[in-house]
């Protein structure tokens, strides 16, 4: 994990490793509990500080972590040809197996799993692209892949400060535009280094 001044805060190690050609990315769940699957045949859960939150069984090669709304975690396994869905705890709930076709692929790339108004698309090593029955919409945590749509194709607004001075006062003002809802933190630095919370702000 880096800062802002992409400094190293931490590092995980995740077993010993068994392919570097399929490296997996993180989910991050609104609490930061930072999901993984690896090579190493475990899924993870990681605190922020990264210490151990905990560690379950897997599959060898699989997607990247999918989060839903409801407290679901998806893994497409390219391994062996299965959507394996856990709980926010580590517990299986339940796999759908896909089963092998001939000239399938087994333990290359898998494809990212899309939740999208109650179902999971995905795509197998077996040839086929699967549509699979969910409760649920994409979890919205702080760092979703691309962006902070359900699409994952960007923000719905763009976010930004805009400096003024106040002809009448001569006052310096700070103009945000922000997502609604959302919490935001402002920090000022002198020097770049060093950072404070802004406060007393008037909405």
């Amino acid at each position: 994990a880096l800062n802002h001044r992409g400094e190293i805060q931490w590092k995980f190690t995740c077993g010993q490793i068994t392919a570097v050609n399929n490296p997996p990315f993180p989910a991050i769940g609104r609490d930061g509990t930072i999901y993984f699957a690896t090579p190493d045949s475990f899924l993870y859960a990681i605190r922020p500080d990264g210490s151990v939150k905990w560690k379950v069984p897997a599959t060898r090669s699989q997607s990247g972590a999918l989060l839903s709304n409801d407290g679901k975690i998806y893994l497409n396994s390219s391994w062996d040809f299965r959507l394996l869905c856990y709980d926010l705890n580590g517990l299986l709930q339940w796999e759908h197996p896909f089963g092998a076709t001939p000239g399938a692929a087994s333990g290359l790339m898998s494809s990212l799993p899309v939740l999208k108004s109650g179902t999971i698309y995905v795509g197998s090593g077996n040839g086929n692209i699967y549509a699979v029955r969910a409760t649920s919409e994409i979890e919205e945590g702080g760092w979703p892949a691309f962006g902070r749509d359900l699409q994952h194709t960007g923000r719905d607004i763009q976010c930004g400060i805009e400096a003024m001075i106040d002809e009448t006062t001569g006052a310096q003002r700070l103009r945000f535009v922000v997502e609604i809802g959302r919490p935001y933190t402002l920090q000022g630095s002198s020097d770049l280094r060093d950072w404070v919370d802004c406060t007393n702000f008037v909405s």
